[in-house]
């Protein structure tokens, strides 16, 4: 694989569509966290300032090099919250 993607079952992909806008980044070295850009808050309040991440509603794609940084934090259990649950994968994988 290439690419993974990452969305909820409320949502709808034209796979062609997503194969065309991805593939101006084939080929792509450095690890790429693709998605809908928006700015973390909690209660009203920016949680960081000028920390950006991708929305979980819109869906968000991961390279294989992206995967490769991540597997390491997923595979640690102090890094991954193993017994954690939440609706806010989102902003965990971010």
């Amino acid at each position: 694989f290439d690419w993974f993607h990452i969305g909820g079952d409320d949502m709808y992909i034209i796979p062609e569509n997503l194969r065309y806008a991805l593939k101006e980044y084939q080929g792509e070295k450095n690890p790429l966290y693709l998605g809908f850009a928006m700015i973390p808050m909690y209660r009203g309040k920016f949680l960081r300032q000028r920390w950006r991440m991708c929305a979980g509603g819109a869906g968000y794609t991961l390279n294989r090099n992206a995967l490769k940084q991540l597997e390491p934090v997923l595979k640690s259990s102090k890094k991954c919250i193993i017994h954690e649950v939440s609706s806010q994968e989102d902003y965990i994988i971010a």
